[in-house]
């Protein structure tokens, strides 16, 4: 099976910022988010439908 969501730090990773900046996004709601009591996980599909509705690239 393949795996649904990543953790913070994985995301952190995949973005290229910092674990401060990746835990601001996800505090301003910016980065889409699931929180299971006190882990935040990040579904992989909502970040990457986030990131194409970020894009300043036109297809």
């Amino acid at each position: 099976m393949d795996k649904l969501v990543y953790t913070v730090a994985e995301t952190a990773e995949i973005l290229n910022i910092g674990m401060n900046k990746a835990y601001e996004l996800i505090q301003q709601k910016e980065i889409p988010n699931v929180r299971i009591g006190r882990k935040i996980l990040i579904p992989i599909q909502a970040l990457e439908n986030w990131l194409a509705s970020s894009s300043n690239i036109n297809s």
